[in-house]
């Protein structure tokens, strides 16, 4: 597949996007496009989170409330994409059971599981 960049458009709500027409089979007239995040920044603020020994104590007033993870759009859409797991359409044990997975620890804000 040849696929030849024809436009980027930079920092679009914390996203880079890249489109690339599809020159292979011009009678298809096929746009790809591409949604680039840098997730650096959610995962240092979740670092942060974690060493803040005030954070591991607290919640949101005295109802045991707590932020509990930082995921960035971006994973939200890969896991839709590659795994058919909907963030938005799935039920609060499904998402407990997604971020409590040890290969997502770093997008909680706790050490303690979800």
């Amino acid at each position: 597949m040849t696929q030849r960049l024809i436009a980027t458009v930079p920092d679009v709500n914390g996203f880079t996007e890249k489109y690339y027409w599809d020159d292979d089979r011009p009678e298809y007239d096929k746009m790809h496009i591409v949604r680039i995040q840098n997730v650096e920044g959610v995962i240092n603020a979740n670092k942060e989170a974690i060493s803040n020994i005030h954070n591991q104590k607290s919640g949101f007033g005295n109802n045991g409330m707590y932020h509990a993870a930082r995921i960035p759009l971006a994973q939200l859409e890969k896991w839709k994409s590659e795994e058919g797991f909907d963030w938005f359409n799935s039920t609060e044990s499904e998402k407990k059971q997604k971020m409590n997975d040890p290969k997502y620890a770093h997008y909680r804000t706790r050490r303690s599981t979800v």
